[in-house]
C-alpha cells in the first residue's frame, strides 16, 4: 500500500466496495470474532489502549469493546465511507478516525498495543518495512499482526487487481527486523469470523509481559 495504492484502491471505489460486502455480513463475523477478542484482551490486562489501522467499519473494534469496554479504543480508517459507517456503529464508544498507516509518526498517533488486521498484505513490499517502522515507533507495548501466511513472498491477484495483494511470512520479518518478541501465535479460519488469518502478538523488550 503506497501512496498511490491508497488513492487508486482504498481511498476510492474499490475501498467503498469492499466495505458493502463486509457490511453484508458484519452481524454474524463480527459476533463470531468476539469470542477470540474477548480471550485475547484478558491476556493484555496492562493494556489500557488500542488503536487498529485500516479498522474499516470496525469489526474488531465492536470485538475489543465488547471483551473490555473500559479499554481507550480507536480506529484508524483512510476511506470516507468506510469511516462514516465505523462511526455510525461506534455511537461514541470508542474513536474513528482518519489517516493511514504512514501517516502515524507525522501526527504522532500512538497506543499500548497497535492491531494491523489484513492489511500488510495489502502493503507493497518496497514500502513494507516503511510502514513497520510506523507501527513500530507508535506501539508503547505491543503490536498484533493479523494477516494471510505464506513461507515466502507471494503476490496474488486481488480481484482482478495486480499489485494489490502480498502473502509472506510477516511474523519472521517483524522479527527480522525489529527488536521484538513473540509472546503468542496462532490461527483464525472461517469458523472464528476471520478469513483463514494467521496472527501474531509481539512485545517491545523494555515491557515484560505480565499476564
Amino acid at each position: 500500500m503506497s501512496t498511490k495504492q491508497l488513492q487508486n484502491i482504498w481511498q476510492n471505489t474499490f475501498g467503498v466496495e469492499y466495505t458493502k460486502r463486509k457490511g453484508q455480513v458484519h452481524q454474524t463475523e463480527g459476533q463470531l470474532r468476539q469470542t477470540f477478542w474477548k480471550d485475547f484482551v484478558k491476556t493484555i490486562p496492562e493494556v489500557s489502549s488500542i488503536l487498529e489501522i485500516g479498522c474499516n467499519s470496525g469489526m474488531n473494534l465492536e470485538g475489543l469493546y465488547a471483551g473490555n469496554p473500559t479499554l481507550n479504543i480507536t480506529g484508524l480508517e483512510p476511506n470516507d465511507f468506510a469511516r462514516e459507517e465505523a462511526m455510525r456503529i461506534a455511537q461514541g464508544r470508542y474513536q474513528i478516525i482518519p489517516g493511514n498507516v504512514f501517516e502515524l509518526q507525522t501526527d504522532q498517533i500512538s497506543a499500548d498495543l497497535i492491531i494491523t488486521c489484513t492489511v500488510l498484505i495489502h502493503i507493497h513490499p518496497n514500502d513494507l518495512q516503511r510502514a513497520m517502522q510506523q507501527i513500530y515507533q507508535s506501539a508503547h507495548q505491543y503490536i498484533l499482526t493479523m494477516e494471510y501466511y505464506w513461507p515466502t513472498l507471494k503476490e496474488i491477484e486481488y480481484r482482478g487487481l495486480s499489485e494489490a495483494l502480498w502473502k509472506r511470512d510477516f511474523g519472521a520479518y517483524w522479527l527480522d527486523h525489529f527488536d521484538l518478541e513473540i509472546v503468542e501465535t496462532g490461527y483464525l479460519g472461517p469458523r472464528d469470523g476471520f478469513d483463514r488469518t494467521t496472527w501474531w502478538l509481539f512485545k517491545k523488550p523494555n515491557h515484560p509481559n505480565e499476564s
